[in-house]
């Protein structure tokens, strides 16, 4: 891994990761902002992320200051935001996975500290598309920030990269880490 050096995997035991990195455009942040502007003057109250006993302390500690940042970010979706449950699991075959029926957020551990936090975020970016129902309606807009047709079909891609939900995440994951970089495609 050219220009980084190996820093201890936490959760669990370490291993290397590697992923591709480019810095996209700010175009989607207006997109994404406009989104969630939408529920503004609503007040409702501050949902939880419940973690199991799986997580180890240091991935907890990272995974709370994580969704303090997303829920920051989208304070005005905590309706359909909602609980959220998080969950270590050794030899997941991904980086992470989200099921909307129980809305879990699954971590596959080991984990570097500083993936950790973008693959919580990642998921967190399919919780929204999963749970709010009004993403939908910026679907369009979003695709043609990417350079999209309008009727591209949303959970498919050539591979991960090029699929706009996996976009939709890592653009999510984007905004509310402030990173300007980015696994795949994903412009921001």
């Amino acid at each position: 891994m050219v220009g980084r050096t190996r820093e201890p995997a936490i959760g669990y035991a370490q291993v290397d990761i590697v992923w591709s990195m480019s810095v996209g455009p700010l175009r989607i942040v207006v997109i994404l902002v406009t989104f969630f502007v939408i529920g503004f003057f609503q007040v409702n109250h501050r949902p939880s992320l419940r973690v199991d006993r799986s997580v180890a302390s240091d991935l907890e500690d990272i995974a709370l200051d994580t969704w303090d940042q997303f829920l920051d970010t989208f304070g005005t979706k905590y309706e359909c935001i909602g609980n959220v449950n998080l969950s270590a699991v050794v030899g997941l075959g991904e980086q992470g996975g989200y099921r909307s029926a129980d809305r879990m957020i699954r971590i596959r551990v080991p984990i570097y500290q500083s993936t950790a936090a973008n693959t919580i975020l990642h998921e967190l970016g399919h919780h929204l598309e999963q749970q709010c129902p009004d993403q939908a309606s910026i679907r369009s807009e979003f695709l043609a920030a990417q350079g999209l047709a309008p009727n591209t079909p949303w959970f498919q891609g050539d591979r991960w990269e090029t699929t706009p939900s996996e976009m939709w995440a890592e653009a999510v994951s984007q905004l509310v880490s402030g990173s300007q970089q980015q696994i795949g495609r994903a412009h921001v």
